[in-house]
């Protein structure tokens, strides 16, 4: 059986995977995958120990930790949806600036400095955006309405600094499944209603994409009159308002699990899945048992975490059965239960 482990996100509160996620692991299982979801910031792992024990990763977190964690396990020659690489990318807002600028996106005109009182003098002028170097999904991101603004903000450690693009009403969100890119508009009140993407909009998602080498991505767009300017590219986003969302993304996620190459416009330079290394044997966190959590959320409930414990002197017949055997065991320590009992 194809195991399939989801890297989500950590919550304070003990919730459900967001209903699109819990749909598509409800779907993947009626279809026959094994489907894992694991928490790092819920788990202890000793990253010297990680070991790739899934057939694919599917990146949905974007906490530092897990996009760490991802580094191990891509070092390794995981199969990781988005590949660690692209996440990594477009984590990096300076070389995300940079690559979409190469790949010939219009962007808002950008600075990166540690002196905000140096913007006048380059010519950045009210109203500004201000965003930390790292990070994504708006965290951190400030508006700077004016010079009191500009004057009273500091830099953390470098910051970003962008032209403001007036938003709304025209933000126009574009969610991408491969060469697949819906449109969708947020109104006043919230909700999410879909938009008809003309052809030159869904070629900017790709493109966007593209500079990466993502196959599950979200596009920013401010649609003005002087054409769309790109103010912001993630990987794996909510697909609030998508039709069929849940279902969608998991036709995706099983085409991908068997080997298909579905970024934009067929394969390019971070999605060829990497040759897996044999998983190194697993010890322990106590020195005395490998503890390993998944859990199993249906579309509406997480079951609690399952514990399987098992004994320091079973590594000698794990490390036999594993030349006979193509079983892998969990990721973060947390992956496939064993179905098999090991003696010496």
């Amino acid at each position: 059986m194809t195991s399939i482990y989801i890297m989500l996100a950590y919550a304070k509160a003990a919730a459900p995977p967001k209903p699109v996620l819990a749909t598509a692991i409800a779907e993947l299982r009626r279809r026959g995958y094994e489907v894992l979801i694991g928490v790092a910031e819920t788990q202890a792992i000793r990253p010297e120990r990680l070991a790739v024990a899934a057939d694919l990763y599917v990146l949905k977190s974007h906490s530092s930790l897990w996009l760490a964690l991802s580094a191990v396990l891509h070092a390794q020659g995981a199969r990781i949806l988005n590949p660690y690489p692209a996440c990594s990318e477009v984590m990096n807002k300076v070389l995300a600036t940079w690559r979409l600028a190469a790949a010939g996106v219009p962007t808002p005109r950008t600075w990166v400095t540690g002196d905000l009182a140096r913007l006048s003098a380059a010519g950045a002028i009210p109203p500004l955006v201000l965003k930390p170097n790292l990070g994504g999904r708006g965290v951190g991101v400030r508006v700077l309405h004016d010079k009191r603004d500009l004057d009273g903000a500091t830099a953390t450690d470098g910051m970003l600094v962008q032209e403001f693009v007036p938003g709304d009403p025209r933000l126009v969100k574009l969610y991408g499944l491969g060469d697949e890119v819906f449109g969708v508009r947020r109104d006043a009140d919230g909700t999410r209603r879909q938009l008809a993407v003309r052809p030159g909009l869904a070629e900017l998602a790709r493109r966007c994409a593209r500079a990466f080498g993502l196959a599950l991505y979200g596009v920013d767009v401010i649609d003005g009159d002087a054409g769309p300017t790109v103010i912001d590219v993630n990987y794996f986003p909510s697909y609030t308002g998508v039709p069929r969302a849940g279902e969608r993304l998991a036709e995706f996620i099983a085409a991908y699990a068997n080997g298909r190459s579905l970024g934009p416009n067929g394969s390019h330079r971070h999605l060829a899945g990497g040759s897996r290394s044999d998983p190194a044997t697993t010890v322990s966190q106590d020195g005395d048992r490998i503890r390993r959590h998944a859990s199993r959320p249906s579309t509406a409930t997480v079951d609690s975490a399952r514990t399987v414990s098992t004994r320091r002197g079973d590594r000698r017949a794990t490390v036999s059965s594993r030349r006979r055997t193509r079983r892998r065991r969990g990721p973060a320590e947390g992956g496939r239960r064993s179905r098999r009992r090991h003696r010496r």
